[in-house]
């Protein structure tokens, strides 16, 4: 009962006037619309895809709708396997991962991990601890993956908050050596292997050079460590299943090859495709991103589609840690969006869909109906039978009963499996909130009020 501007001894009193009819209605919840306040976020139409600059609406993952689900966490450490990251970057600064085991600028391996003053993670390229970006790929794949979310500036990542972890193997050039990205696999391998760092997976916008056992062996053992390795399909406008393109393929199970889609969802001119070989499409095409030096731009290739599938990785992580290699590719390939321009094309036959991929890992969540209004005599015992469901499986359901007056409770409620008693306790007013939630099998949950 809200009664603004009205005491609650006059509402007490008003009760015992009208002591032989209380009423009971629903007590609603409601929400915000979980949305970011970065300002470019409308420059985003892979996150959110409203037909803006002649793109098709909804030709987007649905980034909005998972936001209402998760917008990621500090605890998932997504790694960036590129040509560095700007990590003093306003809009990247503050999930750049930091090595809880080293001590800045000491000269000293703290951790013991073969690496002196790794703080933010590795340079391959020049064998040193400044991951730092001379080219500028890397610093927008980032920013797709996870650029600060809701900071009032720039942009948004897929994931609002994350622990980008920069490895930087390719030059300022943007050219580098297998054998350093080798190196970078097996890093953030070891990190998550040696020290117990949630190293969810890396993002691998990058390719040539050919098969190399050595590459393929270090992706298999992050596999082995539940390791994602998400690759961008490549440039070439080349079918991968007659003509291989690697890393992306490689076919170790944590290997998800992405191809690249414009804002009308339709395949990308240059993107390589392959009904066997490449997995699913997100966007690629105009993609605005972080870049270094407080900048921001748009850059296009299979590079900046895989990033999106990336930041996804880390929602799931996020959503459900411990998470499983073999639960990850089932909830996102399980859960695309199927496309006309990716059917024949790619393994799924449709674009990645952020928030269907959550639910699709954690359940739907269950229903509860709300309590009609109800009357009741304060003599009388009043019994509901409260109804709710779950396609997942079963429904628990529990009671909270809370006093909105500094009176003795007028009523004492009670829940036995479904049924609801409400019995009115003679010679006492007040007002009572009572909520009921029902909780699935996977822990979610739906909740209605009455008062």
């Amino acid at each position: 009962m809200h009664t603004p501007g009205i005491r609650t001894s006059d509402v007490v009193s008003w009760a015992r006037n009208n002591q032989d009819n209380f009423l009971f209605e629903p007590d609603l919840p409601v929400q915000v619309e979980t949305s970011s306040n970065d300002p470019s976020l409308w420059r985003l139409y892979g996150l959110n895809n409203y037909g803006q600059a002649g793109g098709t609406s909804d030709a987007d993952i649905d980034a909005t709708e998972a936001w209402e689900i998760t917008t990621g966490s500090h605890d998932v450490v997504i790694g960036v396997i590129d040509s560095g990251v700007d990590i003093t970057h306003p809009d990247l600064a503050a999930n750049i991962w930091v090595n809880p085991g080293e001590t800045p600028n000491n000269g000293i391996d703290d951790d013991g991990n073969g690496f002196i003053d790794d703080v933010n993670g590795w340079d391959f390229y020049d064998d040193d601890n400044s991951p730092n970006d001379g080219n500028g790929h890397g610093t927008h794949v980032a920013g797709t993956i996870g650029a600060v979310g809701n900071n009032n500036l720039g942009i948004t990542g897929v994931n609002w908050q994350v622990s980008l972890l920069p490895l930087r193997f390719l030059g300022n050039d943007g050219s580098g050596w297998t054998s350093d990205a080798v190196a970078a696999v097996n890093y953030a391998t070891m990190l998550k292997r040696d020290f117990g760092i949630n190293v969810a997976g890396t993002n691998n916008s990058w390719g040539g050079g050919g098969y190399s056992r050595t590459l393929d062996r270090a992706i298999q053992v992050a596999n082995d460590e539940g390791i994602m390795f998400i690759a961008a399909a490549g440039n070439q406008g080349t079918n991968n299943d007659a003509n291989p393109s690697y890393p992306t393929n490689y076919t170790s199970p944590n290997v998800i090859s992405v191809a690249a889609l414009n804002r009308n969802d339709s395949l990308a001119s240059f993107s390589n495709y392959g009904a066997t070989t490449v997995d699913v499409g997100a966007p690629g095409v105009s993609i605005y991103s972080t870049l270094p030096g407080n900048s921001y731009g748009s850059l296009s290739g299979t590079s900046m589609a895989a990033p999106h599938v990336a930041g996804v990785v880390g929602l799931l992580n996020a959503a459900k840690p411990g998470i499983s290699v073999t639960e990850v590719t089932n909830a996102i390939f399980d859960s695309v969006d199927p496309l006309q321009s990716l059917n024949g094309k790619t393994l799924t036959g449709g674009r990645v869909n952020a928030a269907s991929t959550l639910t699709s890992l954690l359940g739907q969540p269950p229903s509860i109906d709300p309590i009609d209004n109800l009357v009741i005599s304060s003599d009388k015992i009043l019994n509901i039978s409260v109804t709710a469901s779950d396609i997942d499986g079963d429904v628990t359901l529990s009671l909270v009963v809370s006093e909105s007056t500094t009176e003795e409770p007028a009523a004492t409620v009670t829940l036995d499996g479904s049924a609801l008693t409400i019995t009115p306790i003679k010679g006492r007013y007040g007002a009572i909130t009572v909520s009921l939630i029902a909780t699935d099998e996977q822990s979610n949950t739906a909740t209605t009020s009455f008062t």
